[in-house]
């Protein structure tokens, strides 16, 4: 029994570094290959290969593709409502109610082959609004869609695609046929390792047609990343603690996950990590005083940084074909950002807010323009 859980564990590991980051990240999974997917494809590789820390984040939209976003947002944090653009001449905004709710609609104006796109906004005050989304027949009215929200289902012909998400959806038109297809970046906001889910017109109507996948579905961010520095991520982890009667806002929750997805990009997209909230002083200070309850793991956390750091610039040679002296470099800087973003300690900084734009940037660039 032993031994076949290690033969198991041996080829996990080893399927997940033969996934090692190249040329093939992103992917494109599923479904039909329309032209819509290898746009959706083509954007997203603009997306993997940018600045961005988040690839649910607005993306740049490359030169010469065949359609044209028109409406989406072009916020990171859209908890603030009315986050919205949207192209006028293909769109109509209308305030609605539903049951005494106040929610605003976006209208496709004119129907193409009898099939209207609508999308619902409806407000959840500090949490932001939450997106539902419709494909209706031309002559369906929006009090027939609004009926649906709060229990959507085929009906009518309403057929709900998107059903109370928070981040709203890229729409793109497409040049050729003049459809409207879009991109379901929700599940995105909280997920570490993201798809891009394709949403498309067929001869069944619209659905969902192909992901794009930006690395290897595993279990945790951390698998993808050397022995040494998941090691560290789980001692780093292990101190948050598990967040049990935090509320709504679940500020645990948030702390770990913008942790997961710095180690995503620690694993695959090494440039795309930018400096955390806190400097490393003080989050060196509040370990400090952590340490006083937990003097144990704080020893162990001291102890395994260098390997990690060691671990993580071996890796960084060997996968990006690094200098040692670069690989060292993005190393230390990487590896301090990920450190630094387990946690959120108070500062008394007047500048904290303001303070990373003047912070040490990425290495990356410098080697790689």
């Amino acid at each position: 029994m032993l031994r076949a859980l290690l033969v198991v564990c041996t080829v996990l590991f080893a399927a997940i570094a033969a996934a090692a980051p190249s040329s093939a990240w992103p992917t494109l999974r599923g479904g039909d290959r329309t032209d819509q997917c290898d746009t959706a494809l083509q954007i997203a590789r603009y997306q993997f290969a940018s600045d961005t820390p988040y690839v649910f984040a607005p993306p740049t939209i490359p030169s010469g593709i065949d359609s044209v976003e028109v409406l989406g947002t072009r916020l990171v944090d859209v908890s603030g409502g009315d986050a919205l653009f949207a192209d006028e001449a293909i769109f109509e905004r209308i305030p609605a109610q539903r049951s005494g709710t106040e929610m605003r609609a976006v209208w496709q104006r004119a129907p193409v082959h009898d099939r209207r796109f609508v999308l619902v906004e409806r407000p959840m005050g500090w949490r932001g609004d939450r997106y539902f989304v419709f494909d209706v027949t031309g002559a369906t009215t929006l009090v027939e869609v609004l009926a649906q929200v709060d229990a959507p289902r085929p009906s009518n012909g309403v057929i709900p695609l998107l059903s109370g998400v928070w981040r709203p959806p890229l729409v793109f038109r497409h040049a050729a046929s003049g459809t409207l297809w879009f991109v379901d970046l929700d599940a995105h906001t909280s997920g570490v390792l993201p798809n891009w889910n394709i949403y498309a017109a067929g001869p069944d109507g619209t659905g969902p047609r192909c992901s794009v996948h930006f690395w290897p579905e595993v279990a945790d961010a951390t698998d993808l990343l050397p022995e040494r520095v998941r090691e560290l991520a789980r001692l780093l982890d292990q101190s948050l603690g598990n967040g049990v009667g935090e509320g709504t806002l679940q500020p645990t929750a948030r702390i770990r996950g913008t942790a997961s997805n710095t180690w995503a990009n620690a694993a695959y997209r090494p440039w795309a990590v930018t400096a955390a909230y806190n400097t490393r002083a003080e989050v060196d200070a509040g370990l400090k005083v952590w340490s006083k309850k937990n003097a144990l793991r704080y020893e162990q956390i001291l102890k395994l940084y260098p390997l990690a750091e060691k671990s993580l610039s071996d890796y960084y040679e060997k996968t990006f074909t690094l200098s040692p002296e670069d690989a060292r470099a993005l190393a230390s800087y990487v590896l301090d950002v990920a450190f630094r973003s387990n946690f959120v300690f108070s500062s008394d900084d007047p500048e904290r807010l303001t303070r990373n734009a003047k912070a040490s940037r990425n290495p990356w660039r410098t080697f790689r323009p």
